[in-house]
């Protein structure tokens, strides 16, 4: 019994002492390390502060919310149809035209009935991309793979469902871009269009910022949201628009993770604040979670409209030449005399300053080093194309040529550059 009566009393004690010091430790032990080395506060009263304050990452989805309610009215479908032949069907093909089982009425050398030497005509849906709105009487911009079919209709659907006739204005002989005007079914000027609006500068634009893409999803779901990031800048791709059309090779492109699927093609990325940075223009087959947009900004797309007023179209300077950027790994390689610069050199069996070019009527020839022009460096972050751009057609440019280990000047009046299907003077694959 003693045994017993002493072990109860040990525990006992120890329930009283745990007790007594679980409350000694929470009323002061407890706030007086806060107040020491977690500058605690209000401890008087009770309120202990977290020990952790883990950071973490808020996604804004309110704004990701806010830019698709904003934005997607100015994004539309595209869709291309055109009239395709349709056959007549003898409804007795199915046994006259079957060679195993001859004709039922025992003439083995029956024929069907001769189909019409025309066939008819039906207008299908042959695609589909995307555009978005940039002037309110309906100007929209758009890839050219998407409207670059000449035999093709075009019809634009906006978010609210109404459909408007379509033509194309003008397509942008360097980069996939073109432009087209909405009009309604009786023919008339659309007004009073919601516009999308542009980020001031591209070069604002940083790695790792948010991005979204509105498109018309595999020319089916149309104004399709997805998010992302800003994966890359400057990035450059050989980009096929498929259905036998010509691979083109675009430069300085932004790359993103946001889901860029078929039909994508013409919608705009678009940033946090509800400005447009890019066109979605081109994904990695062979991978996913890796899509591509032409880079836009405000001066841009302002240089665009002003074009499209004086001459009707989308005009770009154009030298003739193709050429190899110089880093110091191929310099050391060929001994070519300097770090940076264009290096004016054949592809393959493509000659390196095109005949009957500016390039060519102005003497330059294959093994100049373009390293300036208008007293400008070229090297691979400012490049010839580069310059060339900011140029326009009958502007005269003063390059600095390294030629035999000599500099000299040489100037040139830039021509415009035309797109190679209405052009004898084929231009594809020319650098600038």
């Amino acid at each position: 019994m003693k045994s017993v009566r002493l072990t109860l009393l040990v525990i006992l004690v120890s329930i009283v002492f745990g007790t007594l010091s679980s409350v000694l430790s929470y009323q002061y032990i407890i706030p007086n390390l806060y107040r020491n080395y977690w500058n605690g506060t209000d401890t008087a009263s009770g309120a202990l502060p977290p020990i952790i304050q883990p950071k973490q990452e808020v996604v804004a989805e309110s704004s990701i919310i806010d830019v698709a309610k904003e934005v997607s009215p100015s994004v539309v479908s595209i869709v291309v149809t055109k009239n395709l032949p349709t056959y007549y069907n003898d409804p007795f093909d199915l046994f006259f035209n079957d060679p195993f089982s001859g004709d039922p009425f025992g003439n083995p050398n029956r024929r069907s009935i001769p189909q019409q030497d025309q066939p008819e005509t039906q207008k299908r849906k042959v695609g589909g991309g995307s555009g978005f709105i940039i002037t309110q009487d309906g100007l929209v911009l758009t890839n050219k793979h998407v409207v670059d079919d000449t035999q093709a209709d075009y019809t634009v659907i906006t978010k609210d469902g109404t459909e408007y006739k379509a033509e194309v204005v003008t397509k942008d002989p360097l980069n996939d871009m073109a432009l087209i005007r909405m009009n309604t079914k009786d023919g008339k000027n659309v007004t009073g269009m919601p516009v999308v609006k542009f980020v001031s500068r591209i070069d604002s634009v940083r790695v790792g910022q948010m991005a979204v893409a509105i498109g018309n999803a595999l020319a089916e779901f149309d104004n399709t949201v997805t998010v992302g990031v800003i994966s890359a800048k400057g990035r450059e791709i050989t980009a096929s628009g498929g259905y036998g059309t010509e691979s083109e090779v675009l430069k300085g492109l932004l790359q993103t993770d946001a889901s860029i699927n078929p039909g994508n093609s013409g919608g705009p990325l678009v940033n946090l604040s509800g400005e447009v940075v890019g066109m979605n223009t081109a994904i990695a087959s062979n991978a996913q979670g890796i899509g591509f947009a032409i880079p836009l900004d405000e001066e841009l797309i302002t240089k665009l409209l002003s074009q499209i007023q004086k001459y009707g179209r989308i005009v770009r300077p154009f030298l003739g030449v193709r050429y190899t950027m110089i880093t110091p790994e191929l310099n050391k390689q060929y001994n070519l005399g300097t770090d940076s610069g264009a290096w004016i050199k054949a592809e393959q069996d493509l000659p390196s300053v095109v005949a009957g070019t500016p390039a060519a009527k102005a003497g330059l020839k294959g093994g100049d080093i373009v390293v300036k022009i208008n007293g400008k460096k070229i090297d691979t972050k400012y490049t010839l194309q580069d310059a060339i751009a900011e140029m326009s057609p009958n502007d005269v440019a003063t390059l600095t040529v390294l030629r035999d280990g000599k500099e000299q000047e040489i100037k040139v009046t830039l021509e415009e550059r035309r797109d190679s299907a209405n052009t004898e003077n084929n231009n594809e694959n020319v650098n600038s």
